[in-house]
């Protein structure tokens, strides 16, 4: 069993869950109890150390890691994609001390990864804080562990000190909501309109940040895609939920050719028959939208449905076929509602 890790050790928990394992058969790993939050809060332990000690920490945990791709695997195997089709997000750790710290105090901070944070975007997220002194816990997402899971040891191998960091797999975002009252800050992903829902009372305390995945890859009838309701659920589904606090996602759909037809279909119907009232959005958002959109659009792709007002496409769920991974909506997604489809054997 792959344990926590809690004051720099390894610790293991009452029960545990399994994950598909890059080679074949299966990966156990613990799953967080109550008492396991507890013990992982206790133990941080915010401190401010020179800039030029982290950033030696980030480098070799970096280097580290590029020199092991086992984390691409087991994203590959979650995914059900070729490893050669991860978008650059999940595996380029070139630029991930590009993030720059906002010299806030030294605080004590949750983040919930989500399953398509690769090691270069955890990295890229727990930077900043890392930089200003804060302590963080770090909450593994129980479909795909192992990037969560890379990026801690490697960490703390590295030289980051134990009380700077704890990771807890199996842990619930409900849980951590309840029992976080001592941290300043909590940022966790939903990716579907049930746990928008279910998490909305809690989205109006400042301290608790939601966020919306960008660049998520599905393949048509895996694990929250099994068909097209739920694909588009998990597309745009929480944006609904939060009456559009949320902005939508840029998501990746693979579909089979013998599926394709029968899909495309489907989510042409669900766009069609989506809420036409949908609340107004920035300028900003809807600019992000607009560009991107345009580019797909130059780049080959052919857009299906969308939201409509006085014969402009706007702001809103759209849907896009024949998407290609040369394209800029599939490389790098940005944070809008638009929905790729690639057609795939």
């Amino acid at each position: 069993m792959i344990g926590h890790l809690l004051d720099g050790e390894r610790r293991n928990g009452r029960g545990g869950f399994d994950v598909p394992a890059p080679s074949g058969g299966t990966l156990r790993f613990a799953r967080a109890t109550d008492a396991d939050l507890d013990a992982a809060l206790a133990s941080l332990e915010p401190a401010t150390r020179p800039e030029g000690f982290l950033r030696e920490v980030l480098e070799d945990a970096i280097d580290d890691l590029g020199d092991d791709p086992l984390h691409e695997d087991e994203l590959a195997a979650a995914l059900s994609v070729p490893r050669a089709s991860l978008p650059p997000r999940f595996v380029d750790l070139d630029r991930v001390l590009d993030a720059r710290s906002r010299r806030r105090p030294p605080r004590r901070v949750a983040l919930a990864a989500h399953w398509t944070d690769g090691v270069a975007e955890l990295l890229r997220r727990l930077a900043g804080p890392l930089l200003d002194g804060s302590a963080i816990l770090l909450a593994s997402d129980v479909r795909c562990p192992g990037a969560a899971d890379a990026v801690a040891e490697v960490l703390l191998d590295a030289g980051l000190p134990a009380g700077r960091l704890a990771l807890l797999h199996g842990l619930e975002h409900r849980a951590l909501i309840e029992r976080s009252s001592g941290l300043d800050r909590v940022r966790m992903t939903v990716d579907d309109a049930a746990a928008a829902r279910a998490l909305r009372p809690s989205a109006g305390e400042r301290r608790i940040a939601l966020d919306w995945p960008t660049g998520a890859v599905r393949r048509a009838g895996s694990d929250g895609a099994g068909d097209p309701a739920a694909a588009y659920a998990s597309a745009f589904g929480a944006r609904e939920a939060f009456g559009g606090q949320l902005p939508g996602r840029t998501a990746v759909l693979e579909i089979p050719v013998r599926d394709h037809a029968a899909w495309v279909r489907a989510l042409v119907d669900l766009v069609d028959r989506g809420d036409a009232t949908a609340p107004p959005v920035d300028r900003e958002a809807e600019r992000r939208f607009q560009a991107l959109l345009r580019a797909t659009l130059d780049q080959g792709a052919t857009l299906v449905a969308a939201r409509q007002e006085r014969g402009q496409v706007v702001f809103g769920p759209a849907l896009a076929v024949n998407a290609e991974l040369r394209m800029d909506a599939v490389r790098e997604p940005s944070c809008v509602p638009l929905l790729c489809v690639r057609r795939v054997p």
